[in-house]
């Protein structure tokens, strides 16, 4: 080979390795006007349209705050949010506890929680809460045995690994005492389903059903609530770590400001953020190892 040709080939090749290189997702997505916009994760907690409905106004608010572009996604399931940020497909997500565990220990995802929701001022503790029809002659959890019953989503904590827990620390055992078992997929389902019957019983958010009960969605004289779990840390927020560190502080700007956040959550439940350590979610690692069910995505 000539040696100009040789040249050429390792020229050819040079090039070649840094286009493989530029094209690893590592930020955010900036389109041709340089405007940068960030794909925000959100559980299944409810119908997702009421979630994009509910979740608008913080959505305007993150886009004012920081200038970048806000989508929102819904995931179809709670592991969706999960699979979406492990496939680079998410820049930010909204994890309950038990979602936040299974990105952060069961996948490829390197994921940094950066601040941790807090409830709306005067709301009851976040709890799960296992509840019946009120007209059924269900009063205890020994009652349940035998009969049809709903969590919500395996990766749900409080509609499946609190509720589960609680149950076995009363002598409960779930996987053979039931008669049946379903997902129903979403909070306001379960609760749907307890009041008109479809089902016996149902672990559902103590957060949630109030605020059920508030939008009329169900009757709160035709619910029972047969036993309530431990308190559970709240909900949080985490980003790939790769995203660039001046996206990042902006988040946290954004989340930072008390008044202007206080707006943004008003009708979701929660009031503000404030900081957040990993180690805050040990008692769920706890949940799952008392409750003998591993983070998985089964």
């Amino acid at each position: 080979m000539k040696r100009h040709s040789l040249w050429f080939v390792l020229l050819v090749i040079s090039v070649l390795i840094v286009l493989a290189g530029c094209s690893t997702n590592t930020g955010a997505k900036t389109n041709k006007n340089s405007e940068v916009t960030i794909q925000l994760g959100l559980s299944p907690q409810e119908d997702s349209v009421e979630i994009l409905r509910q979740y608008k106004a913080f959505k305007e608010y993150m886009e004012g705050r920081t200038g970048y572009n806000f989508e929102l996604f819904v995931g179809a399931d709670y592991t969706a949010v999960v699979e979406a940020i492990n496939s680079g497909n998410l820049d930010v997500a909204w994890f309950g506890p038990s979602e936040y565990l299974l990105a952060k220990e069961i996948t490829e995802a390197d994921i940094e929680a950066f601040a941790q929701a807090t409830q709306e001022e005067g709301a009851s503790p976040y709890q799960s809460w296992v509840i019946v029809n009120s007209k059924s002659k269900i009063q205890t959890v020994e009652d349940l045995k035998g009969k049809t019953f709903a969590f919500t989503d395996p990766a749900s904590t409080s509609g499946y690994i609190f509720g589960n827990y609680k149950l076995i620390q009363e002598g409960f055992d779930p996987k053979k005492d039931f008669g049946k078992i379903a997902y129903s997929g979403s909070h306001d389902a379960s609760a749907l389903s307890v009041a008109n019957g479809t089902i016996d019983g149902a672990t559902v958010s103590s957060r949630l059903l109030e605020g059920f009960y508030e939008s009329g969605l169900v009757k709160e004289k035709d619910i029972r609530v047969v036993t309530k779990s431990m308190e559970i840390p709240n909900d949080l927020m985490a980003y790939r770590s790769n995203l660039p560190e001046d996206v990042k502080q902006k988040l946290r700007d954004a989340i930072n400001d008390s008044e202007g956040i206080k707006k943004a959550l008003a009708g979701t439940g929660y009031g503000a953020f404030k900081e957040v350590n990993d180690s805050d979610y040990d008692i769920v690692r706890e949940a799952f190892k008392l409750a003998g069910v591993e983070p998985s995505f089964e």
